[in-house]
């Protein structure tokens, strides 16, 4: 389950783009592409089997990490918290990438019930930013 809510994070911020100016406006518009692939993630879950879901996501995402591992100067896209957590799994000390985004989307699902319910479209947005990010790029545990 961590590792496909990970993966899952990670795919739906591959293809970022945003013609916002503002810096809080990129933020939920980032945070809105998670939530997509969130979604998406559970109706596919319910539509197919979960093992060639996980290697679809799977697929999509290592295919860019590794191309960002070989060329540090790759062009992987807008998203600034993509770059952050690519940055993340890239360093020497986050282990197997795998391995991390397992335990940072359990994180995040666990972290998610924690926080309850929010109340208001704005503050759902920036709660839910800061989440990920703190869980994604910041490793909380």
């Amino acid at each position: 389950m961590g590792r496909t809510i990970g993966y899952a994070v990670v795919t739906s911020l591959l293809d970022f783009h945003s013609d916002s100016g503002s810096a809080e406006e990129i933020k939920f518009e980032q945070i809105k592409k998670v939530h997509a692939g969130l979604e998406n993630l559970l109706a596919n879950s319910r539509a197919q089997e979960y093992y060639p879901l996980f290697c679809s996501l799977k697929t999509q995402m290592d295919s860019v990490f590794f191309e960002y591992l070989r060329n540090p100067d790759f062009d992987i896209g807008e998203s600034l918290l993509l770059s952050k957590i690519f940055e993340r799994l890239a360093s020497s000390y986050s282990g197997s990438h795998e391995d991390r985004l397992k335990r940072d989307g359990i994180s995040l699902y666990y972290e998610t019930i924690k926080a309850g319910t929010i109340r208001g479209k704005k503050n759902i947005l920036y709660n839910d930013f800061n989440l990920v990010e703190r869980v994604f790029v910041g490793g909380v545990r």
